[in-house]
């Protein structure tokens, strides 16, 4: 599994690193019965990115206020209000106003 994910992450490093201002952000949205910060899956992918690609700005997505939440939400809250609140999240974010890689 790990081999997949070091492909999968390695194939965007040169997107990644292309900007002359430092590396383009990333953001990282999870799928269901997962959440942003499990350290054995997103969470690890989060801390992989930032360890490869120095200086770079990563934003894991997470739906609510823990990661509980953020897990259920992927079962039990509205795909329309989750898109919603997501994209209001991003567009409030400073790190993001120049662009981003979203995975």
């Amino acid at each position: 599994m790990q081999n997949i994910v070091d492909v999968f992450i390695l194939s965007f490093l040169g997107v990644v690193v292309s900007s002359t201002d430092g590396p383009t952000p990333l953001v990282l949205w999870h799928g269901m019965g997962d959440s942003c910060c499990n350290p054995i899956s997103m969470g690890n992918i989060k801390s992989y990115l930032e360890e490869e690609i120095a200086g770079v700005y990563v934003h894991s997505i997470m739906i609510g206020s823990n990661i509980v939440v953020d897990m259920e939400s992927g079962f039990f809250r509205d795909t329309n209000r989750q898109v919603s609140e997501v994209c209001e999240m991003m567009a409030n974010d400073p790190e993001l106003q120049d662009g981003y890689n979203a995975i």
